[in-house]
């Protein structure tokens, strides 16, 4: 058992992300085939009849795609709970890896729970970005999320760097072992 090397923690995070994008897809076609009926069906019986079929195209072909971004956020939701709950999500799981305590023991929740926050908080980031800038009307606000995004970043970078070690596993005192 001993640390794991940057290009198989890597590998585990291109590995989710594929299972990602062709879970989300899957999940997105499912909603977005019922928000393309509800669509449809309510754009259709907004509109004058000679522009139904038109109108009932543009309502589907909008709900497939918000079924598609909500199934991928939806799965990304998924795993990266998964992972702040059990320490190894799918990636980490078929490559025989686990996140523990810096010390090879295991981790505690709170451990967990904070390096995932850590990891992901470009995500809420980016999240509390978009919906203040839906709810305001404030489109600067996306502009200052992408600045503190790059800023987060550019610090993961010069931490990982400099000292060879990631944020959240420094924060969250943890490392990624094989099992």
């Amino acid at each position: 058992m001993g640390s794991v090397d940057f290009g198989r923690r890597f590998t585990a995070v291109v590995i989710d992300a594929v299972l990602m994008i062709v879970g989300g897809s899957c999940l997105g076609s499912v909603l977005g085939r019922v928000l393309g009926s509800v669509g449809g069906a309510a754009v259709g019986s907004a509109v004058e009849e000679s522009d139904v079929e038109a109108a009932v195209a543009a309502g589907g072909v909008l709900g497939a795609l918000a079924g598609l971004v909500l199934g991928i956020f939806a799965a990304a939701a998924i795993f990266i709970i998964w992972e702040g709950l059990t320490g190894a999500a799918a990636g980490k799981r078929i490559l025989g890896m686990r996140v523990k305590s810096e010390d090879g023991s295991t981790a505690s929740i709170g451990q967990l729970l904070l390096r995932t926050t850590v990891k992901n908080v470009y995500v809420l980031v980016g999240l509390i970005a978009g919906l203040i800038s839906v709810a305001t009307g404030m489109d600067g606000i996306d502009t200052l999320a992408e600045l503190v995004n790059g800023a987060i970043f550019v610090g993961y970078i010069y931490i990982f760097a400099t000292k060879g070690e990631i944020v959240h596993d420094m924060i969250a005192e943890t490392d990624v072992f094989t099992n």
